[in-house]
């Protein structure tokens, strides 16, 4: 009878430590979860428009992927998980964990999957951090944005830091009256148009080198929405957007091809048409991550654009200037 319980015992204790070699999480290495730190490159915007994001506060949520390296059937560590802001920390659904002996990657979407799904858009993410946003059209107003985090140690476990990089030009047109006109001579601004410029298409971005392309892109047109009065005295008005601040999102793009059409009249002139290219010897291209302004001055017989700037999501500098008469 000994002999069979020393049997038993020696047989249950041999399937004990059998199971815990099986385990892929160690107990003793899964004690620190995984959290995110985000924030936005260049947030010092000073701009007023609800669809640019300034900082991670006006981050409602983004979309995860991560991988650590050495290879097992664990790790894919989110394979297009949400992430929420709560109340400033980022949350998301199971716990994952830090693991000792392993390299992590992380890459990282904003908006959400879901959120772009609701515009026509989808996203998608591999291993090697090759990022691609399908149909993106940026007149949906979604401030598109990627961030990547590269050779975490499992080791040394802290929260992963993602600093978001702007995918999108923004460009925003004023328009003012300027100082040649009569005083009681009442400036209408009757149409304006802005064509040809790419609205859509889809994002390849390398995260591991940081570079990023458009393709598939499609091209159309904007209109001011009616006309706008502008009198002796009054301020000028943003056109072409409906944001405080004029701004409209577009892909990076070259503007040699891209005209400004505006039609103007007062009380003591004839209705005058002007047609601009938009490039000067400083910009000829629209990048990504900056903001574009361009002011329209309205004369009796030409249109001054002036004050050209660019800024790098708050950093600001002259493009100069162009006359059209």
């Amino acid at each position: 009878m000994l002999k069979n319980t020393a049997f038993i015992l020696l047989t249950l204790i041999a399937a004990a430590s059998s199971s815990c070699r099986k385990t892929s999480i160690p107990q003793e290495e899964a004690t620190v979860g995984i959290s995110f730190n985000a924030s936005v490159e260049n947030n010092q915007t000073g701009l007023q428009a609800k669809s640019i994001v300034e900082d991670a506060d006006g981050m409602e949520r983004f979309t995860i992927w991560g991988w650590y390296s050495p290879q097992d059937a664990n790790s894919t560590v989110f394979g297009g998980v949400q992430v929420d802001n709560d109340g400033g920390l980022w949350s998301y659904g199971e716990p994952r964990y830090w693991l000792h002996g392993r390299t992590y990657d992380f890459f990282a979407v904003y908006p959400d999957a879901g959120t772009l799904a609701q515009s026509g858009a989808g996203v998608a993410c591999t291993e090697d951090g090759a990022v691609t946003v399908r149909d993106f059209d940026a007149r949906s107003g979604h401030d598109l944005m990627t961030a990547c985090s590269l050779d975490m140690s499992g080791d040394s476990p802290r929260p992963v830091p993602l600093d978001f990089s702007h995918r999108l030009t923004c460009v925003s047109f004023y328009v003012q009256r300027g100082s040649l006109w009569e005083a009681d001579d009442i400036v209408t601004l009757e149409a304006a148009s802005l064509s040809p410029v790419s609205v859509k298409g889809t994002l390849g971005y390398d995260a591991v080198s940081g570079q990023a392309s458009w393709s598939d892109t499609a091209a159309e047109g904007f209109t001011m929405d009616g006309p706008v009065e502008l009198a002796s005295g009054s301020g000028g008005e943003y056109i072409f957007s409906r944001e405080v601040d004029g701004s409209l999102f577009l892909l990076p793009q070259d503007i040699g091809a891209v005209r400004i059409s505006v039609t103007y009249s007062s009380r003591k002139y004839v209705e005058q048409v002007r047609t601009a290219s938009l490039t000067t010897t400083t910009i000829v291209r629209w990048e990504e991550g900056r903001r574009y302004t361009y002011t329209l001055t309205l004369q009796p017989d030409m249109i001054v654009f002036s004050g050209l700037q660019a800024d790098r999501w708050g950093e600001t500098s002259t493009g100069g200037g162009i006359t059209v008469q």
